[in-house]
């Protein structure tokens, strides 16, 4: 490690000083990770790993170096053995705030910025094993979460999740391909005064935007409500889909994460297992396959908005192009389950009204 310091001094990578280095416990993160500091100031980060990891890690930092949530990368060696990049100030799980507010921040921040990918693309991690359909890699990832779930939940759960997982598979041809995070959890979150100041660790992989999405939204087991998913999901511009499947795609993702906290976070469980009775709730008697069509009109401008949209209008009482124009679109926007990809929409049903937003 100390060899590496000189290497990154002699380069002028970092300036000459005496400098203090400690490793960190690198939780799920392969490869070791130090910190390198000055009179007990961290600076930087310097991260090993084998050469095929530094390569996809440096390659997706690059991709998104003008997302300010990650960190800024000042080198990788030319043998790929180690990079180093600044140091975030904070804490990973603690000190979150509301889950409301650090979810609006990722998908302010990054999931809105995701870049798509070649259709040719293979789906799952990059440097895995790659997947022909996300089909494959839901079903691989369900079998897991079964496996670690054991008898925790009642067989049902699991045959619940399979049929999840076949009617989602019906919207694959309709799945664009991203370049994504693809471990988007609180433990690669860094927190600072109740504030989300960075995103560490990828594990870059293809896949569905609303994948990174979900991951981060079931990846602590605090405020696991409607309200909440609603409201970051609104502000989600690449993603077009009725409150039915979002729940489903939350639900599955749920389930994952339970068989990921029995075996690694066994103090968070009992919260997992009441959201997982409050998600079943909304799933029983059919209700999440039918609230949709029951409230979607036959024609009309609301039949043409996504149901979180539809549904944010109905609740404040604009049902009508006459009742719309009396808002303007920041106050729009205001209204949860409300994103700018809906305001398309609305404008041009207005314009062939004559019609328009107040001003």
């Amino acid at each position: 490690m100390n060899q590496n310091v000189r290497e990154l001094i002699e380069k002028r990578i970092i300036p000459k000083k005496d400098y203090d280095i400690r490793e960190l416990n690198s939780g799920t993160t392969d490869g070791q990770v130090y910190v390198i500091s000055e009179n007990k100031n961290p600076l930087y980060t310097l991260k090993q790993d084998h050469p095929n990891g530094i390569e996809i890690v440096e390659r997706f930092f690059n991709t998104y170096a003008h997302i300010d949530l990650f960190p800024k990368v000042h080198y990788v060696d030319p043998e790929k053995k180690f990079f180093l990049y600044d140091y975030v100030e904070g804490h990973t799980h603690i000190n979150r705030g509301l889950k409301s507010e650090w979810m609006n921040r990722l998908v302010n921040g990054l999931f809105n910025h995701y870049e798509k990918v070649a259709a040719s693309s293979a789906w799952g991690r990059i440097g895995g094993e790659p997947r022909q359909k996300w089909f494959d890699f839901n079903k691989k990832s369900l079998e897991y979460a079964h496996e670690n779930i054991g008898d925790l939940l009642p067989y049902e759960d699991f045959v619940r999740m399979e049929g999840i997982v076949e009617r989602l598979a019906m919207y694959e041809s309709e799945e664009e391909k991203y370049y994504l995070h693809g471990d988007t959890g609180v433990h690669n979150f860094v927190f600072q005064h109740n504030n989300l100041v960075g995103v560490i660790d990828p594990s870059p992989m293809i896949g569905p935007v609303l994948y990174d999405f979900t991951y981060a939204f079931c990846s602590s087991p605090d405020d696991l409500s409607m309200e909440t998913l609603l409201s970051s999901f609104s502000l989600l511009e690449n993603v077009q889909i009725p409150t039915s499947r979002l729940i489903e795609e939350v639900v599955f993702q749920l389930y994952t994460r339970i068989g990921i906290c029995k075996k690694v976070h066994p103090h968070d469980l009992e919260q997992y297992l009441n959201a997982w009775d409050y998600w079943k709730r909304k799933m029983q008697d059919g209700g999440i396959h039918t609230c949709d069509q029951e409230n979607k009109p036959a024609s009309g401008f609301l039949s043409k908005l996504s149901s979180p949209a539809r549904n944010a209008l109905i609740y404040e009482g604009i049902d009508t192009l006459q009742e719309l124009s009396t808002y303007t679109e920041k106050e729009i926007l205001k209204l949860h389950g409300i994103g700018p990809a809906s305001l398309p929409t609305m404008r041009n049903s207005l314009e062939e009204e004559g019609l328009s937003f107040k001003e």
